[in-house]
This record gives C-alpha cells, sequence and structure tokens, in this order.
C-alpha cells in the first residue's frame, strides 16, 4: 500500500535532490545531486529520467571473503511541481540500481521552501527537506556462507544560500551555492547465514550485523556557469563516515547542460554517487528532463 501512495504522488509531485540523500537527478533547479536555493515556477512542473553508472568499493567487504567491486547501472525517474506563488516546489522519485551481487530500489520524496529572495542583491536562500526508502535484494558470499545485505532508508535537511551574477558583456551568467545538510541513516541488519559476522576494528557494527544508525551534518557547495542555452556545473560535499565504513562517500559532479528545446534540457557528466556502505570512484551519468506548464 504504502509503494502504491508512493507511485500516486509521482503523478503530482516534483523531484528535489538534497545532498546525495536523493539519487535521482535534478535539472532545472540544483546542481546534480545537490540543491540550490532556486524553486520551480509556480504552475511548472519537470519529468526527468536518468541512467547513472557507478563504480567503486562496497565497505562490507571487510565482513566477507574479500573485495567486493561496487559498480553497476542505475535508472531512475522524478517528477516536480512548483506550488506556493514560485517559493516551493515538492518532488518525488524512484530508481533502480543493478549491482553484480543484487539489486536496490530507492523511493525518494522531498520539499524545498524558498524563504529569502532579495533579486537585488542576487541572494537567496531555501530550507528543504526529504525522505528515502531503499529496498534491497543483495547478496555477498562471505566465510562458509552468505551476507545478506540491507541498506539503511535516509531523512535529510538542509538549508542553502544563493548568490547570482547577472549576465555581463559575453552572455554569461553565474551562481553559487553554499549550505549545510544533515543527514539520519537508519539502523540496518546484515544477515549472516553463519549467524555471526567478523567485525574490523572500529566499524559500528556488532556481531549479529547490526549497522548503527547515525546522523551528520556536511557543507556543500555548487557553482553554476551559464551562456545562452548551456550551463556548466560544478557540486561538492564530503562523506559521511564513522570508524572506516563510508555510510555515504563524498559526492562530487561535474557536468554539462543544454536546453535544446524550451522544454527539453539534456545533461552530462562525471560523479562519484554510489549507494551507501561504498568507497566511490568516478562514474558518469545522463539524462533528460521535459518541463511542462509554460
Amino acid at each position: 500500500m504504502a509503494r502504491l501512495i508512493v507511485v500516486m504522488l509521482a503523478m503530482v509531485c516534483a523531484l528535489v535532490v538534497p545532498a546525495s540523500a536523493f539519487p535521482v537527478l535534478g535539472s532545472g533547479t540544483g546542481y546534480v545531486y545537490l540543491p540550490n536555493a532556486q524553486v520551480v515556477a509556480a504552475h511548472t512542473g519537470e519529468v526527468t529520467a536518468a541512467y547513472v553508472h557507478t563504480n567503486g568499493e562496497n565497505d562490507l567487504s571487510g565482513l566477507a571473503d574479500g573485495g567486493f567491486i561496487c559498480k553497476g547501472n542505475s535508472y531512475s525517474l522524478g517528477a516536480r511541481i512548483g506550488l506556493a506563488e514560485g517559493k516551493a516546489e515538492l518532488g518525488i522519485g524512484v530508481q533502480r540500481v543493478n549491482k553484480s551481487y543484487g539489486d536496490a530500489t530507492i523511493y525518494s520524496i522531498a520539499g524545498k521552501y524558498k524563504f529569502y529572495d532579495n533579486s537585488k542583491a542576487g541572494l537567496s536562500s531555501a530550507l528543504g527537506v526529504g525522505y528515502s526508502n531503499r529496498s534491497t535484494d543483495m547478496t555477498l558470499t562471505v566465510f562458509g556462507g552468505t551476507l545478506k545485505e540491507e541498506l539503511p532508508n535516509t531523512t535529510s535537511v538542509y538549508l542553502t544560500v544563493d548568490k547570482t551574477w547577472p549576465e555581463n558583456a559575453s552572455g554569461v551568467s553565474g551562481v553559487v551555492t553554499i549550505g549545510a545538510n544533515y543527514t539520519n541513516f537508519s539502523s540496518t541488519r546484515q544477515v549472516a547465514s553463519t549467524g555471526t559476522v567478523g567485525v574490523p576494528g572500529g566499524f559500528p557494527i556488532d556481531a549479529d550485523g547490526n549497522v548503527e544508525s547515525q546522523g551528520f551534518v556536511r557543507p556543500l557547495v555548487g557553482v553554476k556557469v551559464s551562456k545562452q542555452d548551456w550551463d556548466f556545473l560544478a557540486e561538492y560535499t564530503p562523506a559521511m563516515s564513522k570508524g572506516g565504513l563510508h555510510y555515504q562517500d563524498k559526492l562530487w559532479s561535474a557536468a554539462v547542460r543544454k536546453a535544446v528545446k524550451p522544454n527539453l534540457i539534456l545533461t552530462a557528466g562525471l560523479t562519484t554517487f554510489n549507494l551507501p556502505f561504498a568507497s566511490s570512484d568516478t562514474g558518469y551519468f545522463l539524462s533528460a528532463a521535459y518541463a511542462f506548464g509554460k
């Protein structure tokens, strides 16, 4: 029933992506994964589809016989809509992640409210909140048996501040975003067929495979430089880790975005996005967004 409600909401809501907690790409507002202080215009919205190739290594390899490469393919759909006379947006997304040792499905819902906007000074600020639920079917081969992996659900709250520079004589404009994000990761259970797991020193995991719930506060920064129908994007936020376990590794993306039609936006770039409990290497992504109501 809960998943049915999520699917129904996807028809009327929209995507916001606060600080790596939401793995469906944005386009018209925000950068790639990190948010800015802009919102979708009132009574308009956007539908986005994306492909992401992830690279890295599963940190839970420490509980198993050897290293597990954490690379795979990810497909996502999202939508968002502007509300409150252009001061807010709501969003929802779903992502399917395929790895060599199993799959994960991620449902996300979020909202963002612009509470300050001074166009004369080029300053604006927004608050956002969101939730992601991860359903997994992943199994690692461990000492004498298997380890069934569970991924955490996440709740995220963030504050962002934008500084916008107007178009200069060369037709170039820009936005710089700084902010802070709090993300809480729910507790999870890694179930071993042997009953217990060998835990490396310092890992926040007990012998029964229970991973502690953790909350992290991290800064975020993003930059967008625009010229005509082109945007050049970059973003970064540090890793969220404890005792050698990455609840989420550092996240950066660098991308180019092109408005090929007034209502069609294409984006391509590099990113270190990966699932929780993974050390990330650089991957790549492609996305297309269709705007409506304009």
